[in-house]
C-alpha cells in the first residue's frame, strides 16, 4: 500500500512537471502556431485523465473548443487563465498532502481572511496571457491588438483597496481557501481527498460570500468526518485511496445554485439536521445519498446585479 501511494505521489508530481513545461511554451512570448498550442493542450488532457484530474482534462478541453471554435481573443486569454488556475490548486493540493524538502520544525502560516489580489497584478497576468495568443488572431488585427496590449503594459493602475462588505466580488475568490481548507481537514483526520470547483462568473457582495464560506466550509468538514473512509479500509473496499468532492455553482436568472458532491457513506439524520437548521434567509439545503454519492445542494441564493458581462466556463479545480 505504501508502495502504491508513493507511486501516485510520484506520477503526480511528474503531471505537475508535464502541465508546467507545456503551459510555460502556452505563456511564451513565442508566437507558438495554433497547432502547436493545441498539441501541448492535447498532452495535458493526456496525463491529466491518466491522473484522474478532471478539473485540469475539462478547462483544457474548453480552450481547445474555443481556439478551434474560433472565439476572441479575449475569452481564449480568460480560458487559458482558468486552465492554468486548475493546474496551481492541483500544485497546491499536491504540496498540502506531500510536501517536498519541507523542514520538520518550519512554521506554518495559517491565511486569516480571503486572498486579495491588486488590480496590477490581474493586469500583469492578462498582458502575459495575450501576447502569445495575438499570432492566433487575424493578421488584419495583430497590429492593433500589439498596440492594446503596449498601452495596457504601460498604464499601473492604483491598487485596489481591501474589499468592504458593500463591494461586490467573485464567488470564486472563496474557492482556493475553501479548497485548502478542505485539503487540510483530510490530512489532519489521516484520509485522502480530491477537490475540484465548477462556476459561473457570478458576482455576489461581502455578505452573501461570508455566508455561503461558512457554509461550504461546515458542510465539507461534515462530509470528511462523517462519510469519506479511511485510504486504508477505501482500498480494502476496491476503491481509489482518495474520495473526491465536486463543488459545482451554475447561475440561472439572478439565482444561484451550489451542488456538493462527494463520494462515500451517508451523512448521518443529525447532520442532515444540524446543516439545514443553520440556513438563513431565502436559501434552501436539498440533501440526497444513493449508494455512495453524496449530494448537497445549496438553492435560491440571490445574486447580486451589477454592470458587468458574466463569462460562462466550464472550469474545475
Amino acid at each position: 500500500m505504501t508502495d502504491r501511494c508513493g507511486d501516485d505521489l510520484i506520477g503526480a508530481r511528474k503531471f505537475m512537471t508535464v502541465c508546467q513545461t507545456h503551459m510555460r511554451e502556452v505563456f511564451s512570448g513565442g508566437q507558438l502556431p495554433m497547432e502547436d498550442v493545441i498539441m501541448r493542450l492535447g498532452e495535458i488532457q493526456d496525463h491529466a485523465k491518466l491522473m484522474h484530474a478532471r478539473a485540469i482534462y475539462k478547462s483544457a478541453q474548453f480552450v481547445i473548443d474555443q481556439l478551434t471554435g474560433h472565439a476572441s481573443l479575449s475569452d481564449c486569454a480568460s480560458s487559458v487563465l482558468v486552465l492554468q488556475k486548475h493546474i496551481r490548486q492541483y500544485e497546491c493540493g499536491l504540496s498540502e498532502i506531500a510536501p517536498i524538502n519541507a523542514a520538520a520544525n518550519s512554521p506554518q502560516m495559517t491565511p486569516t481572511g480571503p486572498p486579495i489580489v491588486s488590480n496590477i497584478a490581474r493586469q500583469k497576468t492578462a498582458i502575459n496571457v495575450l501576447e502569445p495568443l495575438i499570432a492566433l488572431a487575424p493578421t488584419e488585427d495583430q497590429p492593433a491588438l500589439t498596440r492594446l496590449v503596449s498601452i495596457a503594459a504601460n498604464d499601473q493602475p492604483k491598487a485596489a483597496a481591501p474589499l468592504s462588505k458593500s463591494q461586490f466580488d467573485k464567488l470564486d475568490s472563496i474557492f482556493p481557501g475553501l479548497t485548502n481548507h478542505l485539503l487540510r481537514q483530510a490530512r489532519v483526520q489521516g484520509k485522502s481527498v480530491s477537490v475540484s470547483v465548477a462556476s459561473d462568473e457570478v458576482f455576489l457582495d461581502g455578505d452573501q460570500l461570508n455566508i455561503l464560506s461558512e457554509k461550504l466550509i461546515e458542510l465539507g468538514d461534515a462530509l470528511i468526518t462523517e462519510t469519506v473512509e479511511s485510504t486504508e479500509i477505501r482500498s480494502s473496499q476496491g476503491l481509489s485511496q482518495s474520495a473526491h468532492i465536486a463543488i459545482t455553482a451554475r447561475q440561472s436568472h439572478q439565482k444561484l445554485s451550489i451542488l456538493v458532491s462527494c463520494d462515500g457513506t451517508a451523512l448521518s439524520t443529525p447532520s442532515i439536521s444540524r446543516l439545514t437548521k443553520g440556513v438563513k434567509g431565502d436559501m434552501r439545503f436539498a440533501i440526497s445519498s444513493k449508494g455512495r454519492l453524496n449530494q448537497v445542494e445549496l438553492q435560491n441564493i440571490i445574486c447580486s446585479t451589477i454592470d458587468r458581462n458574466p463569462v460562462r466556463r466550464e472550469a474545475a479545480s
